[in-house]
């Protein structure tokens, strides 16, 4: 094989190790292939390229870019891989990440029955907790202590009776609904 080809089958070794050597599932296997790739880089560096006519040129060794580069990217990648705030960064966002098993299990407990599931099944079809479901005009809402009668889009009286300081509400024009919200908590009231 050529030594510029060994080279760049080495440089595509040496990126796929690299990418490879960062999750903790195939670390061993990217080692491998970085390894293979210096071995496949200092292969071409050896395997000089031989003179097109040697009778007429004297074979004069020309240095190999590509073989080098196979080298010097497979050992870049070793030692990025081998950093040790590396290794936390990537195990942080290992330990993060949900595999798609997980994420589908979780897509099944809470459409199949789960007590998170039915609660917020429930809280959906509460009436005002939804856009798609508030609450008729003139209603009261109410959240952490506040009473807050909606008697208009612009017109609204509340009233405190909590037994803490009093979270601030806000009431809101939002299209079709009225939003009223203390903190997360959030009612929708219909315009009409």
């Amino acid at each position: 094989m050529h030594s510029d080809a060994l080279g760049a089958v080495g440089m595509l070794t040496a990126f796929a190790g690299m990418i490879l050597a960062m999750n903790s599932g195939t670390r061993l296997l990217g080692f491998a292939l970085l390894a293979a790739a210096v071995v496949m880089g200092v292969a071409g560096l050896v395997r000089r390229r031989e003179p097109v006519d040697s009778l007429l040129q004297p074979h004069q060794p020309k240095p190999d870019r590509i073989p080098l580069l196979a080298v010097v990217f497979a050992l870049v990648g070793v030692g990025f891989n081998s950093l040790a705030p590396v290794q936390e960064k990537l195990k942080a966002i290992e330990e993060t990440e949900y595999t798609e098993e997980q994420l589908r299990e979780m897509e099944d407990a809470l459409r199949y029955g789960s007590r998170n599931g039915r609660r917020l099944r429930r809280a959906e079809r509460a009436e005002g907790a939804s856009i798609g479901n508030p609450l008729p005009l003139g209603s009261t809402v109410r959240i952490d202590g506040w009473a807050i009668t909606v008697h208009a889009p612009d017109a609204h009286t509340a009233t405190y009776t909590g037994a803490t300081t009093a979270k601030p509400y806000t009431v809101l024009v939002k299209d079709e609904v009225i939003e009223v919200a203390v903190g997360n908590a959030t009612r929708y009231v219909a315009v009409h």
